[in-house]
């Protein structure tokens, strides 16, 4: 298997399995009661478990006040985005069949942001990432009208 291609397993398709499961594991907290905002801190104390699990693993613990500081923003991003969608589920009841491939569309984001700011465009198919995203916003529209 090439690099690239362990690069897309360990990367995407782990993380897919990993997130897929992820809504389902927070609508069942929220159905068994859990506030927003422990609900947050749960998460993080999880977050730092896995943290201090990989700081031992990987032996890479090199960090500056800049990486830092952007790891702290990327967190807070996060429990923003995590704290919205738990108000969907808590207080309007909002179906994670429905919710979560809203919430999926976020890679649209991501992908236009790379393009600009890492300057991905240049190693990438355009044409076939725009049409990739058509479909995901084809898609995204169904799932909201179902």
């Amino acid at each position: 298997m090439s690099s690239e291609n362990i690069a897309l397993l360990i990367g995407g398709i782990v993380p897919a399995l990993l997130l897929g499961i992820f809504p389902l594991l927070q609508k069942s907290a929220t159905n068994s009661g859990i506030g927003i905002g422990p609900y947050i801190i749960s998460a993080g104390v999880g977050i730092v478990i896995v943290g201090v699990v990989l700081c031992f693993i990987c032996r890479d613990n090199t960090f500056t006040l800049t990486s830092s500081s952007k790891a702290l923003f990327s967190g807070v991003i996060w429990a923003g985005a995590s704290a919205c969608i738990l108000i969907a589920l808590i207080h309007y009841q909002a179906p994670i069949t429905k919710l979560i491939p809203l919430v999926n569309t976020n890679s649209l984001i991501a992908v236009v942001l790379g393009l600009l700011i890492f300057s991905e465009w240049k190693n990438v198919n355009v044409t076939q990432l725009c049409i990739a995203t058509a479909i995901i916003i084809f898609g995204s529209i169904l799932v909201a009208k179902a």
